[in-house]
């Protein structure tokens, strides 16, 4: 295996391991005796993320989009440029999104787990001191939020996540 073999596997599978070694498990042991840093697979996850980003409009599932690119990004909270692509995708889609749609996206900003895990990309931006991005994102839920509070079928999901988007500003002393 060379770079360029070992930079597609590596994007196949979005850098998850776990899928890199289930599926191909003699490719996974060629790659991991490259002993790639994880400086590169940043960088490729990066690039990968940003071809996610020029797709997400064209998806008939943009959330489920967004949620790769969130798992994606996760590991490589280091760069700055995860937090503001998570953010400039979220806003390029916004308008194009039905409330189910919107809804999810939202949950993937406001985090899956418990608001004591700190999850999400308000958490991330807020423990990376990215003061503005993580005021975008609040700006952001609100907005996808309010879409789906308009469908009574989503309405108490949606008064979840409102709940525990409240938790999370308290929480972060945030005022948008």
């Amino acid at each position: 295996m060379n770079i360029v073999e070992a930079e597609k596997f590596f994007k196949e599978y979005d850098g998850n391991s776990f899928y890199m070694y289930d599926q191909d498990l003699l490719k996974y042991n060629q790659y991991r005796s490259m002993k790639i840093s994880s400086k590169q697979e940043n960088i490729w996850r990066i690039q990968k993320a940003k071809i996610y980003s020029s797709e997400i409009e064209k998806s008939d599932k943009p959330w489920l989009v967004y949620f790769k690119m969130d798992s994606l990004l996760e590991p490589c909270l280091i760069i700055p440029d995860s937090i503001d692509i998570m953010l400039d995708t979220g806003k390029k889609v916004e308008s194009k999104l039905d409330a189910k749609n919107s809804m999810n996206i939202a949950e993937t900003i406001i985090g899956r787990s418990d608001v004591s895990a700190e999850t999400g990309w308000i958490f991330r931006s807020y423990h990376k001191k990215c003061k503005k991005q993580m005021i975008e994102f609040c700006r952001l839920v609100e907005r996808l939020l309010n879409e789906a509070n308009k469908k009574p079928e989503l309405y108490k999901i949606s008064e979840i996540y409102n709940s525990k988007y409240q938790l999370i500003k308290y929480k972060l002393k945030i005022i948008t």
